[in-house]
């Protein structure tokens, strides 16, 4: 709603930079976030987006942050298919295990630590890595061009994920949860393009 600045906060957001809001309009102070982290998830029709996402957010970077999926349509048949209660619980449990993770103190020390990639997730890495190079030097700049630049740290990003999803108490990252940050990535990269 507020155009470029509104759009710079949520870049600031996708990097987890530090921010500060600023409260003009109420008699409370400005509040400081050290690690901002928001996900947002949703839906929309094609052609709102088609109206609504301008210019503004592919020069500004926003749109090359934004993961955007159009699954195939499949025929709707009734089922009466439900989350179990255990599904429901495993999930709720790994969220609360998930939300407990450390993270750093003002000074960037704290109780958290970095996540090193293991030798073979490093080489699955490489690999994906060099493959989006390769992908980038033939576009020669444009929203896919920027799309592909994001979607590195977008596979690094779910294999972490993935991997303290597995386990929240590891000391580093592995093959799986490498190769499966990978292919997911991919997948999400095309399904970006393919909606742009």
């Amino acid at each position: 709603n507020k155009g470029e600045s509104d759009l710079q906060k949520w870049i600031e957001f996708y990097e987890s930079r530090p921010i500060e809001v600023d409260r003009k309009s109420s008699d409370r102070p400005s509040i400081f976030i050290e690690h901002p982290s928001v996900s947002v998830t949703g839906s929309i029709q094609p052609q709102v987006l088609d109206d609504r996402l301008s210019s503004l957010h592919f020069q500004s970077g926003f749109a090359a942050r934004t993961i955007m999926c159009e699954p195939p349509q499949r025929k709707r048949r009734f089922n009466d298919h439900d989350v179990t209660d255990e599904v429901r619980q495993r999930y709720h449990d790994l969220v609360r295990k998930l939300y407990a993770l450390p993270m750093p103190d003002r000074s960037g020390m704290g109780a958290s630590e970095d996540l090193p990639l293991d030798g073979v997730a490093r080489e699955i890495f490489a690999e994906f890595y060099d493959e989006c190079q390769e992908i980038m030097e033939e576009l020669q700049s444009g929203p896919l061009r920027a799309l592909v630049a994001k979607n590195q740290a977008v596979a690094a990003r779910l294999a972490l994920t993935l991997q303290l999803c597995e386990n929240p108490r590891s000391r580093e990252v592995g093959r799986d949860a490498m190769i499966a940050g990978t292919r997911l990535a991919r997948w999400l990269r095309r399904e970006t393009a393919r909606v742009y």
